[in-house]
């Protein structure tokens, strides 16, 4: 008589799929992961004065458009120039600091039009901002 131990002792050893489907997963993550780059972003919304872009900034994010950021306006990345920076505002409803932002693009839009705009910033590869996040 086999009892069931013996019978787990010998089983044959068929299928490897599950296993070589479960390591090649593992191969291809770790590739993908170790080539690809992720942004940080900034969304924010622009108005047009009939040649340019006002955007207003946050205290907290004015240095990251100086420093190389990727402007993109539907999907479409654009170069920018800054033409002028304000002076230091406050915002009573969303209590924080802010300074307007007169950026020119290539692309001229109508008088007043709202544009929503995002800035990409902080390019660094997947694999560093895991192994940052595992760190914290």
């Amino acid at each position: 008589m086999i009892n069931n131990y013996q019978r787990l002792l010998n089983i044959p050893y068929k299928n490897y799929f599950g296993l070589i489907i479960v390591v090649g997963l593992t191969i291809i993550l770790t590739i993908y992961i170790a080539t690809k780059s992720l942004y940080d972003r900034l969304d924010l919304l622009a108005v047009s004065n009939g040649q340019n872009l006002v955007l207003a900034v946050p205290i907290d994010y004015s240095d990251t458009l100086t420093k190389g950021a990727v402007l993109n306006i539907n999907k479409t990345n654009y170069n920018y120039n800054i033409e002028s920076v304000s002076e230091l505002l406050y915002d009573e409803v969303r209590q924080i600091n802010y300074q307007n932002f007169i950026i020119t693009i290539d692309k001229k839009y109508p008088l007043n039009e709202i544009v929503k705009v995002t800035f990409y910033y902080n390019k660094e590869k997947i694999i560093q901002k895991v192994i940052k996040f595992v760190k914290e």
